[in-house]
């Protein structure tokens, strides 16, 4: 019983970062295709560095 409530609450918790992650990563390439940054949003979409320095450069938390 324990153990059902632990794993819902990981369940819970994993669903909720993916929504964030996938919040972020629309906001980011949201913010690249106004500016016409398409090569940025290529290389965002499949560099994981890249993508944080732009991030950070947009201020997106």
């Amino acid at each position: 019983m324990v153990c059902n409530l632990v794993e819902s609450i990981a369940r819970k918790s994993r669903a909720e970062g993916r929504a964030e992650g996938e919040n972020r990563l629309g906001t980011l390439m949201t913010k690249l295709r106004e500016m016409n940054r398409t090569e940025d949003a290529f290389r965002a979409a499949n560099d994981p560095e890249y993508r944080n320095r732009l991030y950070r450069e947009f201020k997106i938390a």
